[in-house]
């Protein structure tokens, strides 16, 4: 379960009202802005086979991160870029779908994050923003899998902090410690630019997806 099983991506098309084929435009369009080679190795160097990793999410808890909360590798979920920076941690690998606050995101990209952009059919208009994020910049997508998307992969999840897991479970996390991810809190400023009319079912996707790789046993879980 690289990708998300087949049912789960067509019960969040239906969910939303969106399409595949928007998807596939947005992953052509991101596509055609990355380096032709994968930079993936780069984020494989970080994650394969860690014992910890920590994601930091966006939800109100991330006011009261503290850098002794962090275990073992450092992965942001896109605006929480932007407490690392006021706290001088630098994430490793960051996981966006270029939403979040862009202070953070080129802060990070900086820094020498490998920075990993997610493509949706509702974010082409951000697409200009990728080659200012660094030439370790890498691109995944949640259509169907297609090696002409080559190097950019399908790794599974939904928001940018599910995804983060799943790109753990990727490469083989022994454990991942999941902070500020608050599915029930109404959404920080940390979030970004977001839809509230559409925020708390996003949440619930992103739930459904934490609890099934927990359940799965693959590897570990843990909700702060």
């Amino acid at each position: 379960m690289d990708s998300l099983p087949e049912p789960f991506y067509r019960n969040i098309l239906a969910d939303f009202g969106w399409t595949e084929e928007d998807d596939r435009a947005a992953a052509d369009q991101l596509h055609a802005l990355l380096p032709a080679h994968d930079t993936f190795r780069h984020v494989g160097t970080e994650l394969k086979h860690r014992p910890v990793a920590t994601i930091v999410g966006c939800g109100p808890a991330l006011d009261d991160l503290e850098v002794d909360g962090l275990r073992g590798i450092v992965i942001a979920a896109d605006g929480a870029t932007g407490r690392l920076r006021e706290l001088g941690i630098v994430p490793r690998v960051v996981v966006t779908d270029l939403d979040g606050p862009q202070a953070g995101l080129q802060w990070a990209a900086d820094q020498g994050a490998s920075m990993v952009i997610h493509a949706h059919g509702h974010n082409m208009d951000a697409m200009h923003l990728v080659p200012a994020l660094g030439p370790l910049a890498c691109g995944t997508y949640q259509c169907r899998p297609d090696d002409a998307l080559h190097p950019m992969r399908n790794v599974g999840g939904f928001t940018d902090g599910d995804r983060a897991l799943m790109l753990c479970r990727h490469y083989g996390v022994g454990e991942a410690h999941l902070v500020a991810f608050d599915f029930d809190a109404a959404p920080s400023p940390w979030s970004g630019q977001f839809d509230p009319a559409t925020k708390a079912r996003k949440l619930d996707w992103a739930r459904r997806i934490v609890d099934r790789v927990a359940a799965e046993g693959r590897m570990g879980v843990v909700i702060h």
